[in-house]
């Protein structure tokens, strides 16, 4: 369901774009923006158990060379990421003992490091405990959308913070930034 409720969010914007989905478990996040027609998925997974079980996912799912695993550690892929020509989306899933504690320094760095390399028309989406308040983000200006379903918060960044884009209207109208937008879902989408 959370799946499903970020595919919701960025719509049409999946379109050909080079999607990177970090922190990739089962590759589930990644498969479904091939299967909604992003051009190509990079895979990006430390666990050789994930990794395995991705190549596997997507060999069944009948994908070929426009899904790439990479065997990474996120936090200095970050550091070194290179983003392809064209739309880019980059979704970051890390496990949730990582958003938090001592961890959570690091979570916020990696969000720094990938945000910093982003051109005005790429997105990152962020998925995070929902302990964690949306204004302790970095670079919370320009965060253009955010809910929150039961224990998970997702948050769409991009550069430009483009409130005034089509894709963020509702109901005609726009919508407020983040501190103003939270939906809260939780009966349905918990994880």
């Amino acid at each position: 369901m959370i799946r499903q409720a970020v595919f919701n969010m960025i719509g049409d914007l999946i379109k050909g774009a080079i999607f990177y989905d970090v922190f990739a478990g089962t590759g589930i996040v990644g498969m479904e923006a091939l299967s909604r027609g992003a051009e190509r998925a990079y895979f990006l997974e430390l666990d050789r158990n994930h990794i395995q079980l991705i190549r596997k996912n997507l060999t069944l799912a009948k994908f070929g060379p426009e899904a790439l695993v990479r065997p990474a550690d996120a936090f200095v892929w970050a550091r070194h990421f290179a983003p392809e020509t064209g739309r880019v989306i980059v979704f970051l899933g890390p496990p949730y003992p990582l958003c938090v504690k001592e961890h959570q320094p690091k979570a916020m760095r990696c969000i720094e490091d990938v945000a910093s390399r982003l051109d005005d028309d790429d997105y990152l989406i962020l998925q995070y405990p929902r302990e964690i308040d949306p204004s302790d983000l970095p670079l919370n200006e320009h965060w253009v959308r955010h809910r929150h379903y039961g224990k998970t918060r997702i948050g769409i960044w991009t550069k430009n913070g483009a409130l005034d884009d089509p894709i963020w209207k509702v109901g005609g109208e726009d919508e407020a930034p983040i501190a103003a937008v939270e939906v809260d879902d939780d009966e349905s989408l918990d994880e």
